[in-house]
């Protein structure tokens, strides 16, 4: 069986990559904000590109395309993760596993959220944790059912 504790922090690296999505999109917009025409006033034009800079313009928004494709896609898996946890009949433990996995925040963050001793906060999480492999399993039982 795979686990859960797997799967909630492959989740809470989504935030990372967001990230350095959007870190790729502020990118692709300096490289625009950048994009100038030749100038023709000189005397000698150097360099064999075209004076359009359409094709720039269009690679750039390629590059865009992709990369919003892939942040809704992350955003996507994001919410369901939410969804299976926000399943949990302890809904304690959901929020514990919300607090960490989704909303990235620290053990100290949850700490001082709920006015609980570390050790507290780390057996909250930890009973999550197993609470939700047993949700976890149960769903990969129902898509192993299906192949």
């Amino acid at each position: 069986m795979y686990e859960a504790k797997g799967y909630l922090n492959a989740i809470r690296k989504i935030r990372s990559r967001l990230q350095s999505a959007d870190n790729e999109l502020r990118a692709i917009d300096e490289e625009l904000y950048s994009l100038h025409g030749t100038d023709y006033s000189k005397a000698h034009v150097s360099g064999s590109a075209t004076a359009d800079i359409t094709d720039r313009i269009d690679r750039a928004n390629k590059k865009r395309e992709k990369v919003n494709r892939r942040i809704i896609l992350l955003e996507e898996t994001k919410d369901e993760a939410e969804e299976r946890i926000s399943c949990l009949q302890d809904q304690e433990s959901a929020s514990y596993l919300i607090d960490y996995y989704i909303a990235c925040m620290t053990i100290d963050e949850i700490m001082r959220h709920r006015n609980y001793a570390r050790s507290s906060v780390y057996n909250h999480l930890h009973k999550a944790e197993r609470e939700f492999q047993k949700t976890y399993d149960k769903w990969l039982k129902s898509i192993d059912k299906i192949f």
